[in-house]
């Protein structure tokens, strides 16, 4: 019979030495770890070196070299290119997001196979990687690459291991648990606030490396472990082996063929850069990324009607990609565009190019999307409507019920703007409702007053038209007294104002100058002098 008091175990100095990582005798050298990072390494040196050695800001690469070289490009993974499921998690952005992806990898990468051993390493590393990278084509329909999808999946390897072998681990590694936990949950935090990070690549690479974790056996216990691992080792070793294999393969046949888009990434002007890759799209009409990067060229170089022709072409084939981060980035610039030119048609009186400009801005820019002030899209959108609104009943004068309808919509989002104000003030006036405009019109005074004007560059021009506007207000109502006043304030803010010059004439005639003296001067003053017809002076 046993005791009813077990004895308390008696340490085993050789157990606690092969739970000792740093002295694991067959995990000295993480051999996958470094291999891992020095194939990322020279991958990044590749982007670098294909891109012609250029420094830009915010890349290692250019955009085309990264699709030449195996970035997930949704419309091509469609299209066959498979392998690049396996290459994208080689390449990376910029040297920071490298940088970061190495240490982590470093970091976690050493503890996983310490734990796993160099064979299940490169399993979770390699399985996870594609996981996430499926995930994020699944998700995420645009442009992703980077090591993060792997190493996610060593971060959820990790994880279940420390549980699952908590029995097994010291006292100073299971309470660095919650440590490891908290940190995972920051960094799924930080995925979904940040408009750069593929988060659904993440979460695809945390749950094929926690799964991995789960299948596969750890060194930890040593021999006293039953447990043997649920998915073979020979065979999670070929698969990642040949999706390895398939991923280089993939990439190395696709060079001949992506020539084109590597010199295209390294041109050295944006004129040949457009011509490069208008030849790629002839051959992949339906390479959307690349059409984005070629509607970024035009607007380079001041095309941007043809842009906008590209971007048009480009939702009407991928109506999705509209709601992308690239796809609103490109409509950002697109509705500044349209900005300028309607600007320089002002300029030039071009008004019906302007409305067009405008109305471009109001169908591509909805109002949901104006919620957020801090993107500025509200006060551009609400300026749209404004001087759409202002041209319609100011200088072309059609489609008052359009040009009220889009005013109101302007004050609605600005109603502490005096411009608005003043706009549909006078869209009222040229209406007949002169009440109304001359509520709006005293409204809009009193806003533009209510501030400090004359610190603004048109403070004389805004002033004198709001003004003139009152007081034409006022002389249609028949109140000429007050028409007067406020054609006077006009002109003493701008005093070439005209049309409040020619209301102060309508109703305060100038008097007729006095004739001339009709008493003609004396008859020898009116003879020429005959010393100047003898030419003497």
């Amino acid at each position: 019979m046993t005791s009813p008091t077990a004895a308390p175990e008696q340490p085993n100095p050789q157990a606690d030495e092969a739970l000792e990582p740093r002295r694991h005798p067959r995990a000295r050298i993480p051999w996958v770890t470094v291999a891992l990072v020095g194939v990322n390494l020279l991958m990044g040196l590749a982007q670098f070196a294909a891109s012609g050695f250029e420094l830009r800001p915010g890349e290692i690469g250019a955009p085309a070299v990264d699709f030449a070289l195996g970035a997930k490009v949704p419309s091509l993974v469609a299209h066959g290119d498979y392998w690049r499921l396996v290459t994208a998690s080689f390449l990376h952005g910029d040297w920071f997001h490298l940088a970061w992806n190495m240490l982590s990898l470093i970091i976690f990468g050493f503890i996983i196979e310490t734990f796993y051993g160099h064979a299940r390493m490169l399993v979770i590393f390699t399985l996870s990687a594609v996981a996430g990278v499926i995930a994020s084509y699944l998700f995420t329909p645009t442009t992703s690459l980077g090591a993060s999808t792997g190493i996610m999946g060593l971060m959820g390897a990790l994880l279940v291991h420390n549980h699952r072998y908590r029995a097994y681990l010291p006292p100073r590694l299971n309470r660095q648990y919650p440590i490891l936990f908290a940190v995972l949950l920051v960094q799924l935090s930080l995925d979904f606030f940040s408009v750069r990070v593929d988060r659904f690549g993440h979460l695809g690479g945390l749950a094929g490396g926690m799964l991995m974790g789960a299948l596969l056996e750890s060194r930890i216990a040593g021999d006293r472990q039953t447990e043997r691992d649920w998915l073979p080792l020979p065979t999670a070793v070929t698969t990642a082996l040949v999706l390895l294999a398939y991923g280089a393969w993939g990439l190395l046949s696709s060079l001949p063929a992506n020539r084109e888009l590597i010199h295209a990434g390294r041109a050295g002007n944006p004129q040949e850069q457009a011509q490069r890759i208008a030849r790629v799209l002839e051959q992949q009409p339906h390479f959307a990324e690349l059409r984005f990067s070629y509607i970024e060229t035009l607007i380079r170089l001041g095309q941007g009607d043809a842009a906008t022709r590209q971007y048009d072409l480009l939702l009407r084939r991928y109506p999705a990609l509209a709601t992308s981060q690239p796809g609103k980035l490109i409509r950002m610039r697109l509705l500044l565009f349209q900005f300028e030119r309607a600007a320089d048609a002002m300029g030039k009186q071009n008004w019906d190019q302007a409305l067009e400009s405008y109305d471009y801005i109001i169908r591509n820019l909805p109002l949901a999307e104006t919620s957020n002030r801090f993107t500025g899209l509200a006060e551009l959108l609400a300026q749209a409507y404004n001087n759409h609104a202002w041209l319609l009943v100011d200088k072309v004068e059609r489609d008052l019920s359009k040009a009220e309808q889009y005013a109101l919509m302007a004050t609605r989002m600005e109603p502490g703007n005096s411009a608005y104000q003043d706009t549909l003030a006078w869209i009222y006036y040229k209406q007949g409702r002169l009440q109304e405009a001359l509520a709006r019109q005293r409204e809009a005074l009193r806003l533009f007053e209510k501030v400090d004007p004359r610190s603004t560059r048109d403070w004389a021009s805004s002033q004198a038209e709001l003004n003139y506007h009152l007081g034409a207000i006022y002389e249609k109502l028949g109140q000429n007294t007050e028409a007067v006043a406020h054609y006077m304030r006009a002109v003493e803010a701008q005093r070439d104002f005209a049309p409040a010059v020619e209301g102060l004439q309508r109703l305060r005639p100038t008097p007729p100058a006095p004739a001339p003296n009709p008493t003609p001067l004396p008859t020898e003053r009116l003879l020429p002098d005959p010393a100047l017809q003898r030419g003497i002076i």
